[in-house]
């Protein structure tokens, strides 16, 4: 069994401010739609260039496929904005912070087990396919840390401390087991 556990290691008050800007949600998702459109195409180059080389492992799975779900999750939500009168609505602060900043802190989650998935690949793999997977990994790190780059720079956030994402994971896993062992019986 493995399990992945991705959690915001963050915490920014602007989530809950409910203070309305002069854009519209419509406005507030197109931008940040566009924004992703770009890292989303990277993510999706990537994988096309080298998913023949992944590992059969469930992340390098979901890796193939997670993509595609971001660009059709925010087509439905830029069509949800406009065909919907909630849509030209002013957007909240907090409505910008969940578009712009965590649906991207999301985004780039997955790109960090694509980074993995490139990693463990290129253990494998002779030398022409490890040179793919390496130029590969380089163009989405550069994308990732650059991103990462301006959600550290534009977020007025706070580091979740390590112990508590620690006890976190312990507790998932161990409600994981406790699962387990119910079904066992």
């Amino acid at each position: 069994m493995q399990v992945v556990v991705e959690l915001p290691y963050f915490r920014d008050p602007r989530v809950g401010d409910t203070t309305e800007l002069d854009r519209s949600r419509e406005a507030v998702i197109r931008a940040a739609v566009e924004d992703r459109r770009r890292l989303i195409r990277e993510f999706r180059a990537a994988v096309a260039a080298t998913a023949d080389q992944f590992p059969d492992t469930p992340m390098a799975r979901e890796v193939r496929g997670v993509f595609d779900w971001y660009a059709e999750e925010d087509e439905s939500r830029l069509a949800w904005a406009e065909s919907n009168d909630a849509g030209d609505e002013p957007a909240t602060v907090a409505q910008c912070v969940e578009e712009r900043y965590t649906w991207t802190y999301h985004l780039l989650t997955n790109a960090g087990m694509l980074l993995r998935t490139l990693d463990t690949a290129a253990m494998t793999v002779d030398d022409d396919a490890r040179e793919r997977l390496v130029n590969a990994k380089a163009a989405v790190e550069r994308v990732f840390t650059d991103r990462i780059g301006d959600l550290q720079r534009d977020l007025d956030y706070e580091v979740v401390p390590i112990r508590d994402l620690v006890a976190i994971q312990a507790r998932a896993g161990l409600a994981c087991l406790d699962s387990l062992q119910k079904r066992r019986r």
